[in-house]
């Protein structure tokens, strides 16, 4: 509804334990490519990216932002899971 609302916000999914409910999503795992993929697509850098997940998926994906170009400050990252150690 959003996205509906403001042409400045663009959500994009990506689902790997069941099938996408949007057309723009994606069913696969996010990766460098499919990043640089959603990147090339906006044609601008995001004001903030949201990231959400376990705690090698976290670092990864915001990892690869970083390296596309993304400023750290503008990364926002959930994690969840134990420490590892």
């Amino acid at each position: 509804a959003m996205q509906q609302r403001d042409a400045h916000f663009s959500l994009v999914l990506t689902t790997t334990r069941g099938p996408r409910q949007r057309i723009e999503d994606f069913e696969r795992r996010l990766d460098g490519v499919l990043m640089r993929g959603i990147l090339a697509r906006w044609a601008h850098a995001p004001r903030r990216a949201y990231v959400c997940g376990s705690n090698a998926f976290a670092g990864a994906a915001s990892a690869a932002l970083v390296d596309e170009g993304i400023a750290a400050e503008r990364i926002r990252v959930e994690r969840y899971g134990g420490s590892g150690r």
